[in-house]
């Protein structure tokens, strides 16, 4: 199916990627662009949640601990 040209010009996207129109590299980006939303989608969930962490490691070390030596309750 490689070695044969012909065959990769049954599909009508096929042919207009080869010819270099504005529809096959629309075709092009839209491939790439849902290829590239997964990663996009679990890198920002991701860093999210880190971001969520972080913050809530950095308020708890803040606060002041109930019942520290020395307090006058």
């Amino acid at each position: 199916m490689l070695v044969i040209p012909v065959a990769a010009q049954a599909c009508p996207s096929c042919v207009e990627a080869l010819k270099g129109s504005g529809v096959g590299r629309g075709f092009n980006a839209s491939i790439l662009f849902l290829l590239g939303m997964p990663f996009a989608l679990v890198g920002s969930i991701g860093g999210g949640l880190v971001f969520y962490v972080r913050r809530h490691s950095l308020s708890r070390q803040k606060q002041p601990m109930c019942g520290a030596a020395g307090s006058t309750i």
